[in-house]
């Protein structure tokens, strides 16, 4: 019996092998020559960003993208983030979905808000940590010890070259080929099971492994200007990282060690899923010498934008400039790299012909809010909550006061121009007079009413222009993305003052507003929703959170507008509609001359962006057959089965060969037992 299940170990064996190369040969018969590159590749194009969502068990760390500093291998907790026992931030996708390699996503300018909060929203959305909310952005110059106003490096100036991330197949370089535990019999069929019903997994067991450059990685935070120029670089931090081919080489600014200094990540060539893990030092302030541990989990796409943006946190700005991409094969170093890469070169960045965004210009008209005795109401609404509970307004009949329906005003939300506080904005009961928005609703005994306006009308309301006029535009089908941080609310002012003189200035007004705000919207009924959360500073409910739900319908036209001429823009393959979606400038009033858009990138239907051609090295084939549309569809199938067969073949034969060994040396020890 021994020897007969020895045999069909050895007969196994020998099918996986004919298997595997059935599998070889149909892979590299049906591929292009251009597939068939051997080492390391260069991931150009997009590194999505799954959203975190944090953990039931405070001490393990989030699914998808999260972040966390330590300092000493201690994590410093997050008061703000909405983990238990906050050692884990999530972290969500910026308006440009992720991390972009081949250009840069500059600082948007400003950069940060009235209160130091970041704007720079492109890479990741900007996340509170501290009760600031900080933000990424790649940069060709250091921003905080050489700062531009967006990061870009003027002409003729060497900086940081342009994001770079490489794919290594396991077995080159520093990485190391995984090979799966068989274990227990058990284990073994969970496995072959697993396999037929996903033959996909099959790559889990040779995921490449991740380098690159992300020296140009930089984090705002808690800024006390307009831009890391105009604060001297503080509130700007180094982040980045380069890891060689090696795997052990890092090179960082600041430097570091490599235990808190470097890049890591694992890349799925069939699937597309990533995981990439960024650690470099905190210089400056009360976080000096601490890491900031930045782990992104999502899937790559490819793509061949050849420009670089700046991004404010729900909108993308054009910024003119000429950067090199520092991203097609060649052999140069990168500068500060401490590393050879397998290719980098120089290229202008300008756009030849800027793309479009299509905007909703017209008037959010807002339905109004209705709710019986104890429910939440429908339509629009208003409620407020601290530490994770609701602060109950006694003035509602709405779920026992934690809702407050909203009616519209005299207007509704308009986009493209503001509405402005009244003067005066207040009555002589400090009730709130703005009308054009939304009807004055009471609130704990007193009115109150939100208007757009140019200036911090909390923080500065004589000051200059600092927002923007409200915007919407079309983020992908049935979804808009709205930048509403001119919004403020005013509410229990000094008597019939305004925001400016009041006692003191800025009295029972609040900067509510934000400029990621996301919702849905169909073209066809024009109905729409909008959702939006804001921290309230100051005031009787200062550290308290509103929250939003707008909903309507719009009236008005979409328009197509395009980005200024001789501007710096992120084109797509393949967008939103008939064209991608970019950056539309949209200048004001004052001193104010802004960026207001949005970049999203489409999908291509046939599964793989047309005109790409596979970029694909010995551990990437499988995946270029999936992907290109032009596979024939006979030979898909004919491969899956191969490599299946291969592999449950070899495992097989494993097994028998394990269990083979095993029963011969169970019968010598049974023998060997005395009587």
């Amino acid at each position: 019996m021994p020897m007969r299940r020895f045999r069909a170990s050895r007969i196994a064996a020998a099918v996986g092998l004919i298997a595997a190369t059935v599998a070889t040969t149909l892979t590299v018969w049906a591929l292009p020559a251009s597939a068939l590159t051997v080492g390391a590749q260069p991931l150009k194009g997009t590194f999505k960003v799954t959203p975190g969502s944090c953990s039931a068990i405070p001490v393990e760390a989030p699914s998808g993208s999260y972040f966390f500093m330590s300092k000493a291998g201690v994590t410093i907790p997050n008061p703000s983030s909405p983990c238990a026992g906050g050692l884990y931030t999530p972290l969500s996708p910026g308006n440009q979905g992720g991390l972009v390699t081949g250009q840069y996503q500059y600082d948007p300018n400003p950069t940060f808000d009235a209160r130091g909060n970041s704007l720079a929203g492109g890479i990741v959305r900007p996340v509170s940590f501290e009760l600031t909310d900080f933000g990424l952005a790649t940069t060709c110059a250091d921003q905080q010890h050489h700062p531009s106003a967006t990061g870009a490096c003027a002409a003729g100036q060497t900086g940081f070259p342009a994001p770079m991330i490489y794919a290594e197949p396991p077995g080159t370089g520093g990485c190391k080929l995984g090979v799966p535990s068989l274990g227990s019999p058990t284990s073994l069929i969970s496995l072959l099971a697993s396999l037929l019903k996903a033959p996909s997994s099959v790559t889990s067991v040779t995921s490449d492994c991740l380098y690159g450059n992300l020296l140009g990685l930089g984090a705002t935070w808690n800024g006390p200007g307009s831009n890391c120029a105009a604060t001297g670089g503080v509130g700007c931090y180094d982040q980045g990282a380069a890891t060689g081919p090696e795997l052990t080489a890092t090179s960082c600014d600041p430097p570091a060690p490599a235990s808190a200094c470097g890049i890591s990540g694992t890349y799925d060539p069939l699937t597309g899923a990533y995981t990439l893990e960024v650690h470099a030092t905190i210089e400056g302030t009360a976080f000096n010498g601490a890491v900031g541990n930045y782990v992104l989990q999502g899937d790559f796409t490819t793509s061949s934008a050849p420009a670089s943006t700046s991004s404010s946190s729900g909108s993308s700005s054009t910024t003119a400039s000429s950067q090199p991409s520092g991203s097609s094969p060649a052999t140069a170093q990168s500068p500060s790299s401490g590393f050879s890469s397998p290719g980098s070169s120089s290229a202008s960045s300008t756009a030849a012909s800027a793309p479009t965004v299509e905007q909703l210009d017209g008037v959010f008209q807002i339905a109004s809010g209705s709710c019986g005795s104890g429910s939440k109401p429908s339509g629009s609404y208003v409620f407020l909550t601290k530490g994770g509970g609701p602060i109950p307004n006694s003035s509602s009949n709405c779920d026992n006061g934690d809702y407050t329906p909203i009616e519209q005003g005299t207007t509704g939300l308009r986009t493209g121009t503001f509405q402005p506080d009244p003067t005066p904005t207040f009555d002589s009961q400090g009730n709130s007079l703005a009308t054009s928005i939304m009807k004055p609703t009471l609130f704990e005994g007193s009115d109150f009413s939100i208007a757009t306006d140019s200036q911090n009308e909390q923080d500065n309301p004589s000051g200059p222009a600092v927002f923007p006029p409200p915007s919407v535009i079309l983020s992908g089908p049935n979804q808009i993305t709205a930048n509403l941080s001119s919004l403020n609310a005013t509410y229990n002012g000094t008597p019939n003052s305004t925001c400016a003189t009041g006692q003191p200035p800025g009295d029972g007004c609040y900067a509510i507003g934000n400029s990621a705000v996301s919702g849905s919207y169909n073209p066809t009924t024009h109905a729409y929703k909008m959702d939006w959360s804001a921290s309230i500073h100051g005031g009787a409910f200062n550290g308290a959170a509103a929250n939003f739900q707008l909903t309507g319908t719009f009236v008005g036209t979409v328009v197509t507008t395009a980005a200024p001429v001789g501007a710096t823009v992120s084109s797509a393959s393949s967008g939103y509609g008939s064209s991608g979606l970019a950056g539309a400038a949209a200048g004001t009033g004052g001193s104010y001359n802004a960026a207001v858009g949005s970049q999203t990138g489409g999908t291509n239907a046939s599964g793989a962006a047309a005109g790409h051609s596979a970029q694909a090295g010995a551990g990437q084939t499988a995946k270029a057959l999936l992907a290109s549309s032009s596979t024939s569809s006979g030979v898909l199938p004919a491969v899956e089965t191969a490599v299946v067969l291969a592999v449950l073949a070899a495992l097989l034969g494993e097994a028998l060969l394990s269990e083979h060994q095993w029963r011969r040396v169970h019968s010598k020890r049974t023998q060997s037992r005395p009587g």
